[in-house]
């Protein structure tokens, strides 16, 4: 793979390429199957991979969306939440110069008109809108960009659980779901696989948009990276992004991966809180390793990751992050905490409990909170270590 090594803590916070890509390979091993059957078949479907926030999902699309594209056999794609619903967005993304061109003409016409080409602009604006109504509709762009391919088609659309974001997105329900349904149903003319990723609640989203269920094998919960793959990631940073080669003794390297593999718990976001900065302070310093991890470098991972929470929790109400630090607190070893135990843990903080549930859901939607088979509990272990530190003593 490749990628920046300079990319910013922002980017890494907000997801993307993964610059050096280890693990998931059961969940590549079901995908390249439904590739292959969809090809044979001339078929679609949707392929979901959704988990907490920070398990990868944004780098699964698009390297899986690479190695599908090396096999010469699928076109990719990536689209966004509009494009299910708005023909031109849908155009745009799929590269069909029929419709992107007449509204990039217009949007250029205004802007070197100056002001006084503002009505005008408007006007086309109202006509153009009408003609998005009365035109083709995004399923019809679909089925007719795949009767023009000799190969399959693979979109990737991430964040699937903000399709319920927007009232918007509900008002065009049934122009998304006919978009949704011809490619689950393998009725776009052609091989057609929708890779999507998202947060834990993505699955239950997509039933509000008509899919009840995928099919077999097309829905993966991921969580932590495992341990081999974990220190894979981090030696490849250290040796090719810091570019040690073999200049490094193997037990000094061992002790680098296994100082920044104590603070990751297997996460790929933790990870490249610390991985790049141990990559950057290496090549600053010759590619030599001292025998141990400067303190520094160790500390402004720390802090990187302490800014990811506060990010996460940033739109949440802090009494409510302090009744989910008590249920950290009283029951630290359970699977889950049900609606009571949540709800109680409201009122003894002072919430009212009529008030709590839209926070509750807010808690859903950013991932701070998971829900499985009835119960909820914060994904991240050291995000719960985190709250505990910031809003344990508070109650």
């Amino acid at each position: 793979m490749t990628g920046n090594p300079h990319t910013s803590i922002g980017a890494v916070m907000d997801g993307g390429r993964a610059r050096y890509f280890h693990g998931r390979d059961a969940v590549w091993d079901k995908f390249q199957t439904i590739l292959k059957s969809a090809w044979r078949a001339r078929g679609g479907t949707v392929f979901l991979v959704q988990g907490p926030p920070g398990a990868g999902k944004t780098a699964i699309l698009h390297e899986f969306a690479d190695r599908a594209e090396k096999t010469g056999l699928w076109d990719h794609r990536r689209i966004e939440i509009a494009s299910l619903h708005d023909p031109w967005d849908l155009a745009d993304a799929l590269g069909d110069q029929r419709y992107s061109d007449r509204t990039s003409f217009i949007a250029e016409t205004a802007t070197t008109k100056g002001a006084d080409y503002i009505a005008n602009y408007q006007r086309e604006m109202r006509r153009s809108e009408g003609k998005e109504r009365s035109g083709p509709t995004p399923k019809m762009l679909l089925r007719w960009y795949v009767a023009g391919l000799k190969k399959g088609l693979l979109l990737t659309l991430d964040e699937v659980q903000n399709l319920s974001a927007h009232k918007a997105n509900f008002d065009r329900r049934p122009v998304t779901m006919d978009v949704l349904d011809i490619i689950r149903n393998a009725t776009a003319g052609g091989p057609v696989v929708l890779l999507a990723g998202g947060l834990g609640i993505s699955m239950s989203v997509l039933g509000d948009f008509g899919m009840s269920r995928l099919f077999r094998d097309c829905l993966h919960n991921i969580g932590v990276l495992d341990e081999v793959a974990e220190r894979n990631v981090i030696r490849d940073w250290i040796v090719k992004g810091g570019e040690v080669g073999d200049k490094v003794r193997t037990h000094i390297l061992n002790r680098w991966i296994d100082t920044i593999a104590a603070e990751t718990d297997g996460w790929p976001q933790h990870i490249h809180c610390f991985a790049p900065e141990a990559a950057r302070w290496l090549r600053r310093h010759g590619s030599l390793m001292p025998d141990a991890v400067p303190e520094a470098l160790m500390e402004r991972g720390k802090a990187d990751k302490s800014a990811y929470y506060a990010q996460r929790v940033s739109s949440i109400y802090p009494p409510y992050c302090v009744a989910l630090a008590a249920l950290v607190k009283r029951y630290p070893s359970v699977a889950g905490w049900d609606m009571l135990h949540i709800m109680r843990a409201f009122q003894e903080v002072g919430l009212p409990g009529d008030s709590s549930m839209g926070t509750f859901r807010e808690a859903v939607s950013k991932g701070v909170l998971a829900e499985t088979e009835g119960l909820y509990k914060i994904p991240i272990p050291s995000m719960q270590r985190w709250l505990l530190h910031h809003y344990g003593d508070r109650g």
